[in-house]
């Protein structure tokens, strides 16, 4: 009954982190099975995975495009790069070893720390943010998309995450999207591809 509980408090955390910041829940999901439940890092994958199925993205995805903070055009780009990513990411985490593939994944959780927190932008003196999206016609954009799903794909089959992590902030950050939008558009191109594999 207490597994229970525990496993219920973890999925309903990950659920509002998903909502709020536009990310799969796997960075909760995955550490949580590990920690509590002992499972090795690509069973938590796995499951991680399988638990955000569906709900994680539909209903936020929903609000955020009703809303107006949704680029459809964008999140089916990244979609697709990441149907491509994810099948790759998949097959790379189970020939990798256990503890090498542990060692990764915290490496790239710090890595997303401190791109997050940023500690050298704290002393710098910031003008307020101006957001101008980017242009989705040209080729470029459309290239740089693509490839920011196939990254995100990537990184997900490997480590149970949604991708989110990658491509809500290079969303605001490279194609200057306000961060609702960029939550939006990453949630939503996150719904189905991810869990494929």
């Amino acid at each position: 009954m207490i597994d229970l509980l525990i496993t219920l408090a973890v999925g309903t955390f990950a659920g509002v982190l998903s909502g709020m910041f536009g990310i799969g829940g796997g960075l909760v999901i995955v550490p949580s099975l590990i920690i509590i439940f002992s499972m090795p890092l690509q069973t938590a994958s796995g499951t991680s995975l399988a638990t955000m199925l569906l709900p994680v993205g539909l209903f936020a995805s929903i609000k955020f495009y009703k809303a107006g903070f949704l680029s459809i055009k964008a999140a089916a780009l990244i979609s697709f790069g990441v149907l491509i990513g994810v099948f790759f990411g998949a097959k790379l985490a189970t020939s990798i070893p256990n503890e090498m593939l542990k060692q990764a994944f915290g490496f790239f959780l710090l890595y997303v720390s401190w791109v997050f927190i940023a500690p050298l932008e704290l002393f710098k003196l910031k003008k307020p943010q101006i957001y101008k999206e980017k242009n989705l016609q040209s080729t470029s954009n459309i290239l740089i998309l693509l490839g920011l799903g196939i990254i995100a794909g990537l990184l997900s089959g490997m480590f149970g995450i949604g991708g989110g992590l990658i491509t809500t902030p290079f969303l605001m950050s490279v194609l200057k999207y306000d961060p609702k939008k960029a939550i939006g558009t990453s949630l939503a191109s996150m719904l189905l591809p991810v869990r494929l594999p």
